[in-house]
């Protein structure tokens, strides 16, 4: 005879404990095929975007503006940095005249 046939009231917990477990099982296989299905969509979506003509025009244009900014920026940097240098210069021209 086993325990649980003697005890009624064991055998009732060790099936609820049993329940709760496939039950939690069942939950974390649920949550695990939901992020894989989300996962997947927003593949799915980047690659849609990607082959998507307008969606590729508009990617590589913001991509080829932040280019011209950043290089724009770095001209008139070097523009400024021209402007002192020759600024010094004719100081530094004056100053030994």
């Amino acid at each position: 005879m086993k325990l649980d046939e003697l005890d009624p009231n064991r055998r009732q917990t060790n099936e609820m404990m049993l329940d709760r477990a496939t039950g939690i099982t069942s939950c974390i296989k649920y949550l695990v095929i939901a992020i894989h299905e989300k996962s997947n969509r927003e593949q799915n979506e980047k690659v849609t975007r990607l082959h998507d003509p307008l969606e590729q025009i508009n990617f590589e244009t913001r991509n080829s503006l932040s280019f011209f900014v950043t290089l724009s920026n770095v001209s008139q940097k070097t523009q400024l940095a021209r402007m002192e240098n020759q600024q010094k210069r004719k100081v530094d021209n004056t100053n030994a005249i």
